[in-house]
This record gives structure tokens, C-alpha cells and sequence, in this order.
């Protein structure tokens, strides 16, 4: 080093580097080793991943694992030999079926292999397979993302269907679809006597299974409105109303699905504007989840009304599962004039459907926090900041200005069901022993472990209770109107003090809620309409007031 004693004192920059190249090795050392097992595990995974899917498949389709082509082609193979060279009349032994297609839905076995399948979405295929039934002549269905192929396999063997189109986007899930619902037409052929499979195999065996994007079957079927029932069985808030709304056979049905609980909650609401034509609903609201209900079924109708559509709900179901929004909506074409001068329609009957006949069914919901009330909103009320006060809060007075309320939509505020329907689906499941009146085993074995969801016989119940079109578009949650007292206000009239003051002391409070099947009654004493709904078990539908609504909790309590 040159610079005598000054060099000896500094230390060469190569010198410091590598002292702190050095300080630092331990821990360079630590975090590669880390990423290494991670590496490893990430592969041994996968390892595991591929084998449990070549042993699935090798359960489902009887052949050993050998190489990657011979496998592929093979499987391939046994594919199409399942699809087209399996005579209708082998029935195969119920030990085989078990082994090979180990699920069961309502007497369909079937295989899952590597596709999606949610056991509490089961239901909801009962009703699609019921409304398929009740149809005067035999649909054509499109299932346009049919996952395993339960759905197909079920519309095909119970659904009185004429054609069924399976379509999954997946080319993984093709040959279990495939094998699915051969499996399923065979053991149905199996069940019949030779008449009734000579008919099955004329008018309800037909059917195709591909493997393309949801749109484009859409698209390819436009020209031709080819369905009578098209089921979308998406995920999230994707929106394919208007695409699936082209290949629908007007009068038809268009069976429409959301998983986007978060959206439907309010609690997204750039994604729920988005998917669902400017819609906004206020999060954390009593009967939040019966608006994401109605915001869905009011796009598609203002959908359909673009394309000179009319689309009103046969049946809207709602589950916590997901959550989990479904929608049948029936599909009809708008005519200006009457059916005597369209014989295409019916003729005679009167088919005329003007576009202002739903124009009062498509708007907002405002609710107040301070009260609970619910009423509908005019158009006109939403504009300026000071829109829609609670009239409730107003009326009390006591010198406080009025809260403005929460508002929600556009959403479809009429039934969510056709009576009609719901009572012809309920007939049809009675014939196939899908739902027995009053039977409380029935009731406890349909929900097997499926938590706070409806035996199917009850749901229908709640269906057709809810048709009433004298009911609002929301419902009140039990424990809100009890929270604070707040369902009753201190002005309670029209000779109900008495009946109410216990209960606005606090007594009732103090009680809580009462039982809901006896607040139902009291309403229906008091002339309301009320019932239970199905979106919520604390839920409680009714025509009341608030003011009705404590007197007639106040009479459950006293069991008047």
C-alpha cells in the first residue's frame, strides 16, 4: 500500500466487501435454503396433485397409467367408446356405478374427476329440473357451463326434456361430462320398461357435448334462438345476459346465476355498478341480501327490454352458501297490439305486453338507520342532497331533522315468483317424491349436512307465500326491529296503546323477538299480509307498518 502509515490505516475497498460479503453469508445462505424446501414442497405437490387426478381418472375411466401419450390416447379412446359404442341396453351393476361414479344427486350418480362441483348448490338444480317439467311440450336446454355434468344428466334423465346441449370451457372436464351423462341415461334405460325407453330414446336421450367458451356457443346459437331453457351456471358477477338472452326461444326461460356476495352486498360497489347496469346497493342493511336479489333480477330485465324482450321471475331462489343468486326468468317477446292478430302467439288469447306494462317494477328502495322503515323511492326523490328523507322520522318531529335514507337499485320490485309456476313445480316434485307436505323427516334428510338451507318442500312453500303481489320488496330482519325498541315509535295510534305500551316500555325488548310463526299470525289477525321468507330465516315480509307491526309482536307475546 502505498502513502507509508496513512496506507496501513485504511483498509482496501476489496477488503471491506468481502468482510461484509462475509457478515452477511449466513443469512443469503438462510433464505436460499427457505426457497429451496419451498421449491421442493411446491413440486412434491404438484406430484401429489397429478397422482390423485391419474387416479381419478383411472376410477372413472377402468384403464391402468402408463405413459403420457399412450394414457391420452387411450383415454381418448375409452371417451368416445362410452359415447358411442355403449349399447343403451347394458345396464351396468350397481357395484360398478358406486365404484366408478361414487356421488349421487337425486338418484343421478356421477363422477367429479377434475371438475367444479358444490354439493349445496343441489337445490337449485331440483327447481331447474321441476320448471322443466311444468313446460307444455319438451324444452331444448343449453347447460352453457356445466362443470362435471350433473346438471345435463339430470335434465336429460328427469327433466322431460326433448335435447340437452352440455358446454364446459374446461377441455380437462370434457370426458367426465361425457361419461357422466352416459352413465346416467343408461341407468335410467336400466329403470324402464321397453316402451318407456323406446319413448325416452326418441324424445328425450338427444344430446351434445363440447368444449368451447360460454359466448361463443352463444353466439353460434343467436341466429336461431335454439333454446327453450338456457341455464348459466356462472361464477362471480360475469355478466352473459344479453349474450344468452340471443339464443333463448322466446317464451322461454333464461336461468341466471351470481356468486358475488360482495357485489350483491353493496360492499363492492364499483364491481357491482359495473356488472349490473349502474346498480348500487347500501351495505349493511336489514334485507341487504334480498336487494343483491332484485338488483340482479332488475339488470336483466332492463337488458331485456332493450333487445324488445319482456323477462319477469318464475322463481328466485337465494343461498348463504357463496353466497348463492339464482334467478328463472321466463322470457317473452314485447307486442304492441293482442293475440287476435297474431295467431303465432297463442291465438285468441291476449298476449299484448307493452313496454310501459313493467315500467313501475324496475326502481330504488330507500331505508332509514335511525327507524328501520322501508318504503320505495320515486325517481324524482333521488336527485339533490337532501333526497327521500325517512316520512317516518319527519312525522315524529321532536324538532329533528329528518335522516335521509339509504337507497338502493334499480332492482325489480314486484314478486319474486310466479305463483302459477311455484304450484306446478310443487306438483311435480310430489310425483317424484322430491317433497312431501308436513313431513319433517323429509325435511330433516333433504338438508342432510347442508346448513341453514330449506328442505326442498318447504322452500316451495315459501315460494308460493311470497308470490303475493301485495307484499313490498323487502323484508324486515326480527332482531333488527326489536334492537332499541325501534319498531315502535312514540306516536303509536288508531286505538293500539294498549295493546303496544308493554312493548315500548321495554318489555318486549326485554323479551326480545318473538316466535316469527306467531308475529306472522298476529299480522294476518290484524289483516296484513306477512310471512316468512326464504332469504333469511329472521326474515318477516309483510305489508305492515312499523306501528302494526309492534302491536301484532306485542299480541305474540300475550298469545292474543
Amino acid at each position: 500500500v502505498e502513502g507509508g502509515s496513512e496506507g496501513d490505516a485504511r483498509a482496501p475497498s476489496g477488503v471491506v466487501a468481502m468482510a461484509t460479503a462475509t457478515a452477511t453469508r449466513p443469512a443469503a445462505v438462510a433464505s436460499a435454503s427457505l426457497a429451496c424446501r419451498r421449491r421442493r414442497g411446491a413440486r412434491e405437490d404438484a406430484r401429489r396433485r397429478r397422482c390423485r387426478r391419474s387416479a381419478s381418472r383411472d376410477l372413472l375411466f377402468g384403464k391402468a397409467s402408463r405413459d403420457d401419450d399412450d394414457a391420452s390416447d387411450d383415454a381418448d379412446a375409452a371417451s368416445n367408446a362410452v359415447a358411442t359404442t355403449t349399447p343403451s341396453d347394458a345396464s351396468p351393476s350397481p357395484s360398478s356405478l358406486e365404484s366408478s361414479f361414487p356421488h349421487d344427486e337425486r338418484g343421478v350418480r356421477f363422477a367429479i374427476g377434475d371438475a367444479f362441483y358444490r354439493r349445496e348448490s343441489a337445490q337449485a338444480r331440483d327447481l331447474a329440473v321441476l320448471l322443466s317439467r311444468t313446460l307444455a311440450s319438451p324444452p331444448r336446454v343449453l347447460d352453457a357451463m356445466s362443470g362435471c355434468g350433473v346438471r345435463a344428466a339430470r335434465y336429460l334423465t328427469q327433466g322431460n326434456v326433448a335435447f340437452v346441449h352440455a358446454n364446459d370451457a374446461n377441455p380437462a372436464v370434457t370426458r367426465t361430462i361425457r361419461a357422466n351423462i352416459e352413465s346416467a341415461v343408461r341407468a335410467a334405460d336400466a329403470d324402464a320398461d321397453d316402451d318407456a325407453r323406446a319413448a325416452a330414446t326418441a324424445t328425450r336421450r338427444q344430446h351434445a357435448v363440447t368444449c368451447e367458451d360460454a359466448r361463443d356457443v352463444f353466439a353460434a346459437s343467436a341466429s336461431k334462438s335454439a333454446f327453450d331453457v338456457v341455464d348459466v351456471d356462472s361464477f362471480g358477477s360475469a355478466d352473459f345476459v344479453d349474450a344468452a338472452l340471443r339464443c333463448v326461444r322466446a317464451p322461454g326461460h333464461l336461468y341466471l346465476t351470481s356468486s358475488d356476495g360482495l357485489a350483491l352486498s353493496g360492499k363492492n360497489p364499483a364491481r357491482c355498478a359495473a356488472a349490473y347496469g349502474g346498480a348500487a346497493i347500501a351495505p349493511n342493511v336489514p334485507g341487504v341480501n334480498e336487494h343483491g336479489l332484485r338488483v340482479l333480477i332488475g339488470h336483466a330485465v332492463r337488458v331485456a327490454r332493450d333487445r324488445g324482450l319482456r323477462a319477469t321471475p318464475a322463481f328466485s331462489l337465494f343461498h348463504p352458501h357463496g353466497p348463492l343468486f339464482r334467478v328463472m326468468l321466463r322470457i317473452e317477446r314485447e307486442v304492441e297490439g293482442t293475440g287476435d292478430e297474431d295467431e303465432e302467439n297463442g291465438g285468441g288469447a291476449d298476449v299484448t305486453l307493452l313496454r310501459t306494462e313493467d315500467d313501475d317494477k324496475v326502481g330504488w328502495i330507500g331505508q332509514c338507520a335511525r327507524c328501520g322503515d322501508a318504503r320505495v323511492v320515486r325517481a324524482d326523490e333521488r336527485l339533490g342532497a337532501d333526497s327521500a328523507p325517512c316520512r317516518r322520522c319527519a312525522a315524529a318531529g321532536a324538532g329533528a331533522e329528518a335522516p335521509p335514507l339509504a337507497i338502493s337499485g334499480p332492482m325489480w320490485l314486484g314478486p319474486l315468483h310466479d305463483r302459477a309456476t311455484v304450484d306446478a313445480m310443487r306438483r311435480e316434485a310430489e310425483i317424484l317424491s322430491w317433497a312431501t307436505t308436513g313431513d319433517a323427516d323429509e325435511d330433516k334428510a333433504a338438508r342432510g349436512k347442508t346448513k341453514r338451507q330449506l328442505s326442498l318442500s318447504r322452500l316451495l312453500d315459501a315460494f308460493a307465500l311470497e308470490s303475493d303481489a301485495r307484499l313490498p320488496p323487502f323484508h324486515h330482519r326480527t332482531d333488527e326491529l326489536t334492537r332499541r325498541g325501534r319498531c315502535v315509535s312514540a306516536s303509536v295510534s288508531g286505538g293500539h296503546v294498549g295493546d303496544a305500551r308493554g312493548f315500548d316500555r321495554g318489555r318486549g325488548r326485554g323479551r326480545g323477538a318473538p316466535p316469527i310463526d306467531r308475529w306472522v299470525e298476529a299480522l294476518r289477525d290484524l289483516g296484513r299480509v306477512a310471512c316468512r321468507t326464504h332469504v333469511d330465516p329472521r326474515g318477516l315480509a309483510t305489508d305492515a307498518g312499523l306501528d302494526d307491526i309492534a302491536v301484532a309482536a306485542a299480541r305474540a307475546w300475550e298469545g292474543r
